[in-house]
Formats: structure tokens, C-alpha cells, sequence
């Protein structure tokens, strides 16, 4: 059920494999259990699913088998980047915040963009669009945004080298 192009499909896999770690937090620390005690090969019957399905993804990439592992490994460290923000995120969503160290904050940032040490992060204050993301640029948005430079970006880098074209 993967897309023809291989682009498209490493970028659903991608999600797939995004929106299952969202649903399951508790599967990152296992993982990072069983890498940190150096199994973190897919010995499972779903983990040697999950790679062939990733394998067969590539197949029309135009990279050699080296570039295909790498460009897996890139996608796995993005993603589980990308999961690691939301959960922290997440936790500190459900926290309550403190008024007084919020507004400590803040004026110690004020006070830090006023001695003018910090000219870009000054500008940025005052930009409008400098603010927080607002509608349609959620997380979801960020992933595929980055996800599809990343691709972009290998294609680019390994199918057509510096000096190549």
C-alpha cells in the first residue's frame, strides 16, 4: 500500500511511524532501552516488517545501498527527534504554570533584548510573524515541512553531487 514514488513513500512511513510513537510514548523508552543494552536491531517480527517495508520504499531511490541505509538511518534519528519535542511538549502542557516565574522571565528577557547584545533576537521580538505558530503550523505541519527538506535534501546532496551537473 506504499505511494509508486519513493519520496512519497519514505515520507508516509515517516508519518506512520510518527503517529504510532505519539499514540505509544512508552514504546520510545523501550526502544531506548534496548539500544542503550545494544540490541536495538529489528528482531521482532513487526521490526523486520517495518524495515522491509522501508527497504521496499526505497526501491526506486536512486542511491546506492550505503545512501539507502543512511538516508533510513537520517528519517529514524528525525523522527524520533521529532517525538521526543512532541512528549516533551506534552508534559509541559499538562504542568501548571507559575505566574510569578513567567513574568520573571519575562523581564529578564526584556531586559536582556534592551542592552542590545542580542540584535537579532530584538528584531525578532518585534517581527509579527515572530510570534508563536499560529493556524495550520502546528507540530504535524513542522514534521512534514522539515521531513520533506530532509528528503529534498538527499536527493539533491547523493542522486546529483557538487560538480555533477
Amino acid at each position: 500500500d506504499l505511494p509508486g514514488d519513493w519520496r512519497a513513500a519514505l515520507g508516509l512511513l515517516a508519518g506512520r511511524t510518527r503517529q504510532v510513537y505519539l499514540r505509544h510514548p512508552w514504546a520510545i523508552a523501550a526502544l531506548q532501552g534496548e539500544a542503550a543494552a545494544g540490541r536495538g536491531v529489528p528482531t521482532s517480527p513487526n521490526g523486520l516488517r517495518q524495515f522491509e517495508q522501508s527497504l521496499a520504499a526505497l526501491d526506486g531511490a536512486p542511491f546506492d545501498t550505503r545512501g539507502k541505509l543512511n538516508l533510513l538511518a537520517i528519517m529514524d534519528d528525525y523522527v524520533m527527534g521529532n517525538v521526543l519535542h512532541a512528549a516533551e511538549l506534552r508534559l509541559r502542557s499538562r504542568q501548571e504554570p507559575d505566574p510569578a516565574l513567567a513574568a520573571g522571565i519575562a523581564r529578564f528577557v526584556e531586559s536582556q533584548l534592551g542592552s542590545g547584545e542580542f540584535p537579532h533576537l530584538q528584531a525578532l521580538s518585534q517581527d509579527p510573524r515572530g510570534g508563536p505558530p499560529g493556524d495550520g503550523e502546528g507540530p504535524r505541519e513542522r514534521f512534514d515541512l522539515g521531513l520533506q527538506a530532509l528528503i529534498d535534501g538527499a536527493f539533491r546532496a547523493w542522486a546529483y553531487p557538487a560538480g555533477s551537473i
